[in-house]
């Protein structure tokens, strides 16, 4: 994880493994040890390197192709890449801001994981809460997956300031249950910022799925869809900067 000299994809790949090793360790003990918050630190600063060495948004897609099915993992670090377009060109944004929100993405699905194992053709989280083919243990854990997840950060040492409440909001809902219909301002910014990269993501991976492992970059369908989607006007600042955004 920490050789500067491997090729971006084998670093996505190594970074894969480590990702599944720790969610199995994490989720048996139901906290972070100093052991595995090394562990994640190392993996999250891989992520944060493949993000600032892929220029193009298109290329980052055909890298994550590698693994299609795996949609935690890969959506996770499709939403880290596009939330660091974001900051970069607004007016707020830090580096540092950049490795709190790469933090919560790495931990923000993290009990979802098990969920995507036995659905693994599921895409948007809020669809298993209407398949009848879903145990309703499974569905409050979508349900609370949010929340939990905030919790469980909380045992991290030396957890960033914050991150725990952006991952607790990263479905728009302050309590962490459940998921918003509409976006209001009670949520922090960097929480706006995990929402739109996630669902900026989500489309891109739902066009991918549709056209068949084909991959289509559209600037301008991707900021549409996310303006319909957000409407307050501290979205659309965000999706502002998004579009500001070379890829």
């Amino acid at each position: 994880l920490e050789n500067k000299d491997i090729p971006s994809l084998e670093r996505v790949q190594i970074t894969h493994q480590t990702y599944h090793v720790l969610v199995e360790e994490i989720l048996d003990d139901k906290e972070i040890s100093q052991e595995l918050a090394d562990i994640s630190r190392s993996a999250i600063k891989a992520i944060e390197q493949v993000c600032a060495e892929v220029p193009k948004l298109k290329d980052m897609l055909k890298m994550l192709a590698e693994k299609p099915e795996d949609y935690c993992f890969k959506h996770s670090i499709l939403a880290a890449y596009i939330a660091r377009l974001i900051i970069n060109n607004i007016s707020w944004g830090s580096d540092q801001l950049i490795g709190k929100v790469s933090f919560a993405f790495f931990f923000h699905d993290i009990y979802l994981v098990p969920i995507y194992r036995k659905y693994p053709d599921a895409l948007r989280e809020e669809e298993l809460l209407y398949r009848y083919d879903v145990s309703e243990e499974d569905k409050q854990t979508v349900l609370d997956h949010a929340k939990n997840a905030g919790e469980l950060v909380q045992s991290f040492p030396r957890c960033p300031m914050g991150a725990d409440m952006i991952i607790t909001q990263h479905h728009g809902m302050s309590s962490g249950h459940g998921f918003a219909a509409n976006c209001k301002d009670d949520i922090s910014p960097p929480s706006k910022i995990m929402l739109i990269a996630e669902e900026a993501s989500l489309y891109l991976i739902e066009k991918r799925v549709a056209a068949k492992e084909k991959v289509k970059v559209n600037k301008e369908d991707i900021v549409s869809h996310l303006r319909e989607m957000f409407k307050n006007h501290t979205y659309q600042r965000v999706i502002d900067a998004f579009a500001k955004a070379n890829f």
